[in-house]
């Protein structure tokens, strides 16, 4: 199984991607206990240089799946091949950080260029918000969900922590554990 994680905060030890680290031990644990075979490899959103759908739907055309050529077109393939796609990424203004939000916009490409799309593939959402009010990973949730329904992946789970902003508060939640549970839904 190939797992990519899909992360986006800009902080170098951020929460999202502690939970991330620990979703992807997991995962090897996993593997190593059931003679499983997984390989996981990690995208940084926030490190790349995506910019923003034109809607202009010549996507595939050049041969490429973005026509605009951008960081996108160099991660692409990854994202095809997976069988699973976790997006770890904080709350950003009620939704995902910038750079995530332009990675998933420029899927569209997939949408248009590719008959199955996500059909088969596994997808989860980790995040998290300093605020402590759930409602508040909602347009996050809601921005998941619909993302990988069009694009007819399965819902694997979802690992939802609110209270925490501050680097490393994570440790003082439940939410390290959640995330290495989630392999549970992939494995």
């Amino acid at each position: 199984m190939k797992i990519v994680i899909i992360t986006g905060s800009a902080r170098n030890d951020s929460n999202t991607k502690r939970m991330a680290a620990s979703f992807e031990g997991a995962a090897y644990i996993k593997a190593l206990a059931t003679g499983q075979q997984v390989s996981i490899e990690k995208i940084d959103a926030a490190e790349l240089n995506i910019g923003p759908c034109h809607a202009c739907d010549t996507c595939f055309s050049t041969g490429k799946p973005c026509s605009f050529d951008d960081d996108f077109n160099k991660v692409a393939n990854s994202i095809l091949e997976a069988d699973g796609i976790v997006i770890a990424a904080p709350v950003y203004w009620y939704g995902m950080p910038a750079s995530v939000k332009s990675l998933i916009d420029k899927c569209y490409s997939f949408y248009v260029g590719i008959e199955k799309k996500f059909e088969g593939k596994k997808a989860a959402l980790i995040t998290c918000c300093g605020d402590d009010d759930p409602e508040t990973l909602e347009g996050i949730r809601f921005e998941f969900r619909k993302s990988m329904e069009i694009m007819n992946a399965e819902i694997a789970g979802e690992v939802l922590v609110t209270g925490i902003y501050d680097e490393g508060a994570v440790k003082s939640t439940n939410g390290i554990d959640k995330a290495a549970a989630l392999i549970n839904s992939f494995m």
